[in-house]
């Protein structure tokens, strides 16, 4: 899976920005954590240690499906 790049990150950004809380350490290496497990159709535990850990991008992933963030970045 290849890297975002810059526009479509900065595309997707707004969308998943987090409203309350603490914001991811690396919130572009969250999201592409998201799109490389969704990609590789792999279990977490595969996640590359370069995405960081998997246990954090799957829990950004929870919150912003729960909040809607995600099905609005998807629609967009």
């Amino acid at each position: 899976m290849q890297p975002l790049t810059d526009a479509e990150y900065a595309f997707l950004a707004p969308h998943l920005a987090c409203r309350r809380g603490r914001p991811p350490a690396n919130h572009r290496r969250t999201v592409e954590a998201i799109l490389w497990i969704a990609g590789s159709r792999l279990p977490w535990r595969a996640l590359p240690e370069h995405y960081g850990r998997p246990d954090t991008a799957h829990r950004a992933l929870r919150r912003w499906a729960r909040s809607g963030r995600l099905e609005a970045a998807l629609l967009a």
